[in-house]
């Protein structure tokens, strides 16, 4: 809402919050992926990133997607520095805190930023800066999520605000089914049956997983590697 004030009801204003979405998640896909992979890969990544049909899709209708998975990005370009300092914890905690203000979803993102907090201290080996780390990042990111919480309960009565519906009804196997649906209309389009988006869905998640299995083989740096995987899960 707050992205969105300033137009208004305007549909040009929402339509450049999308665009500015997508120029900034690529930019920002580009600058991890430098971490990781050559520059040409990393250039080719965040180019198949900002030109994926998902994306574009999602940022061209008034949905919070776009922005989230920007500040997503951001979180984990803070904390995937090569050197990382309480000040970038702090700041990673900020952005996973508004991640989880866009998002109820963001709740993983909290999550993911701690798991990266947690490796980077880790791999310096004190225990004394991993407590001051996770602790400085934790109280940025929940901080600004409990504010949220204490205006919804004193402005509506529920914490969570009127529209949370709670999550999801159908099995668990359902849930996976409909996310490799999701998966696989995102790759394929709307001219398949849902069958066929199905098994495209799973071999692109199959594709990941071998792809992730090699790159923590190739013993390069981990905690890109964890929060990406964190995030994911």
């Amino acid at each position: 809402p707050l992205l969105l004030s300033p137009g208004g009801r305007s549909l040009v204003w929402a339509s450049i919050v999308g665009a500015a979405s997508i120029a900034s998640g690529t930019l920002l896909m580009g600058v991890l992926l430098r971490r990781r992979v050559r520059p040409m890969v990393s250039v080719a990544g965040a180019a198949a990133f900002g030109a994926s049909e998902g994306m574009v899709r999602m940022a061209s209708v008034v949905w919070s997607e776009g922005p989230y998975a920007a500040i997503a990005l951001g979180m984990l370009v803070v904390l995937s520095r090569r050197e990382m300092s309480t000040r970038a914890a702090a700041f990673g905690g900020l952005l996973a805190g508004v991640g989880f203000l866009t998002r109820y979803a963001g709740v993983g993102l909290i999550a993911t930023g701690a798991v990266m907090v947690i490796a980077s201290a880790w791999r310096d080996g004190d225990r004394t800066i991993l407590i001051k780390r996770l602790s400085t990042f934790s109280i940025a990111a929940l901080g600004i999520a409990l504010l949220w919480i204490v205006r919804n309960l004193v402005e509506i009565g529920q914490p969570l605000g009127p529209r949370f519906s709670g999550g999801a009804n159908e099995p668990l196997t359902q849930t996976i089914r409909l996310a490799l649906i999701g998966t696989g209309h995102i790759v394929i389009g709307d001219g398949w049956s849902s069958v066929a988006r199905e098994r495209i869905g799973t071999i692109v998640v199959i594709a990941l997983l071998a792809f992730t299995l090699f790159a923590l083989e190739s013993r390069k740096p981990i905690v890109i590697d964890l929060g990406i995987a964190a995030l994911e899960a």
